[in-house]
C-alpha cells in the first residue's frame, strides 16, 4: 500500500505561509509607525501605548484651544490699538482747540465734529469687536456687571451685581406685630425673581408672652403683645438663617433693619423681589399681603461707567479737574 504525497510542496507552502504572515506583520508595522499594533503584538504594552495616545490627543487639543485663546486676545488687541489710536487723535484735538487763534463756530465746530465722530467709533468698535460671536469689549467678559441701587420702604442701599448682591428692609412688618392677639399668626415672605419665595410664620402666646416658631422656638415680646422692631428683626433673622436662604446669603438685622448679602459673586444669584407680612386669625381669615415694596433703580458701578455730569470740559487750563478715571485707567 501506497500514500501519495507530496512533502517537499508541503513544506514550501507552511514556509512561505510562515513568512507571508511575518512580511505583513513588519509592513503593518513600517506603515503605522508603530511597534505595537494589536494585542497580540504585547498586551500589557498595548495598553500602556493607548494611555499615552490618550495623552498626546488630550495636550493637541489643548494646544488648539490654546492657539484658539491667543486668536482672541489678537482679535481684541487690534480692537484696543484702534481705540487706543482714536483716543489719541481725540487728546490732540483737545490740545488743538485750546489754540487761542481758532473761531468757535467755524475752527472748533470742525474739531468737535471730528471728536464726536471718534467717541462714535469707539463705541461701535467697542458693541462689535467679538470672537467667535463672543463679545470682546462690552464689558461681557468681566465678572464685574453693573450695579444697581435698591430703595426698600425708603432705605437706599447698593445692590452690586458683579461683586456681592446686597439687600437691606426696614422691619415695617412689627406695626402688623403690634395688632396681633394671642393665638394668631404672623406670617412673613420673600419672594425672589425665579417665582419661589421663603416663609417664616410665628404664633403670638399671650400667655407666655412669646413669639412660637414653627419649629417650637420661643422668642420673648412686651408684655403688652407690642413686640419691638429690634425684636421682630431678631426673631425673622433668626428663622430665615435657619432656611436654605442661609446658604445664598448672609443675613444680619441692625436694629429695625435686616439686610441680605449674597455669598456668591456675580450676577448668576437670585434677586429679592418682593417682602410682604400676612396677619392670620383664629377663625381662618387673614389680612391682605401687605408688601414691604422692593424698589430697584438702575445705577452705576463706580471704577467702570462715569455719567455725563462726571465730565468737565477742558479749556486748556483745567486739565487735573477734566481727567476722569475708568477702571483705574485716566
Amino acid at each position: 500500500m501506497r500514500i501519495q504525497h507530496n512533502i517537499m510542496a508541503m513544506s514550501a507552502y507552511r514556509n512561505y505561509t510562515n513568512n507571508t504572515t511575518a512580511l505583513s506583520k513588519n509592513l503593518e508595522k513600517l506603515s503605522s509607525g508603530y511597534k505595537i499594533n494589536r494585542a497580540g503584538d504585547d498586551a500589557a504594552g498595548l495598553a500602556i501605548s493607548e494611555k499615552m495616545r490618550a495623552q498626546i490627543t488630550g495636550l493637541k487639543t489643548a494646544q488648539k484651544n490654546v492657539k484658539d485663546g491667543i486668536s482672541l486676545v489678537k482679535t481684541a488687541e487690534g480692537a484696543t490699538q484702534e481705540i487706543h489710536d482714536m483716543l489719541n487723535r481725540m487728546v490732540d484735538l483737545a490740545t488743538q482747540s485750546a489754540n487761542g487763534t481758532y473761531q468757535d463756530k467755524v475752527d472748533r465746530e470742525a474739531i468737535t465734529n471730528e471728536f464726536e465722530q471718534l467717541k462714535s467709533e469707539i463705541n461701535r468698535i467697542a458693541d462689535s469687536a467679538n470672537f467667535n460671536g463672543i463679545k470682546l469689549l462690552d464689558g461681557s467678559l468681566d465678572a464685574k456687571a453693573a450695579e444697581t441701587k435698591v430703595d426698600i420702604i425708603g432705605v437706599n442701599s447698593t445692590k452690586s451685581l458683579g461683586s456681592k448682591a446686597k439687600f437691606e428692609m426696614n422691619a415695617a412688618f412689627t406695626t402688623m406685630a403690634n395688632a396681633a392677639e394671642d393665638g394668631q399668626t404672623l406670617e412673613f415672605n420673600v419672594g425672589f425673581d425665579d417665582g419661589t419665595s421663603t416663609t417664616v410664620k410665628f404664633t403670638v402666646d399671650a400667655t407666655k408672652k412669646v413669639l412660637v416658631a414653627e419649629d417650637g422656638t420661643e422668642y420673648t415680646i412686651a408684655g403688652d403683645l407690642k413686640a419691638t422692631d429690634a425684636q421682630m428683626s431678631d426673631a425673622v433673622l433668626k428663622e430665615l438663617n435657619k432656611t436654605k436662604l442661609s446658604d445664598e446669603f448672609t443675613m444680619t438685622a441692625t436694629g429695625n433693619k435686616i439686610a441680605f448679602e449674597a455669598k456668591d459673586v456675580g450676577t448668576g444669584g437670585r434677586q429679592i423681589k418682593s417682602m410682604d407680612y400676612i396677619l392670620q386669625k383664629k377663625d381662618g381669615t387673614q389680612t391682605d399681603a401687605k408688601d414691604v415694596g422692593v424698589k430697584v433703580t438702575a445705577g452705576k458701578d463706580d471704577g467702570r461707567e462715569i455719567t455725563a455730569a462726571d465730565i468737565i470740559e477742558y479749556n486748556g487750563k483745567n486739565y487735573d479737574d477734566a481727567v476722569f478715571t475708568i477702571n483705574g485707567k485716566k
